[in-house]
């Protein structure tokens, strides 16, 4: 697997993109805070990494692929996993973040 510091990533899509924090934050159901921890952190729960691509309309998965059939295997489980995000709630979502929240002090989302 490929080291990558995914909070450094998000910030720099973020700015390439043009999208101010507030909205970034808006689109995650969270505060400015929580985003700016977010950018120091190296790891990050799959639910939410695939949220932020689909928010900053980019592959971020695609950054820990070493080969073709990791990335077959990858696009089944966005398909599936977009499913899944379809059918959450705003509730559920927002639980999602607050779980985050509460984990800012762990490495890990």
């Amino acid at each position: 697997m490929k080291n990558v510091h995914i909070g450094s990533v998000i910030r720099e899509k973020l700015t390439e993109r043009g999208m101010r924090v507030t909205e970034f934050a808006n689109a995650l159901h969270c505060n400015r805070s929580s985003v700016y921890s977010l950018f120091e952190r190296r790891s990050i729960d799959l639910e939410l990494l695939i949220l932020i691509s689909k928010i900053l309309e980019d592959d971020l998965l695609a950054l820990y692929l070493e080969d073709e059939n990791q990335r077959k295997d990858y696009m089944a489980l966005i398909e599936t996993n977009e499913l899944k995000i379809k059918e959450l709630s705003s509730d559920h979502l927002v639980k999602i973040v607050k779980t985050w929240k509460t984990s800012e002090n762990s490495d890990i989302l």
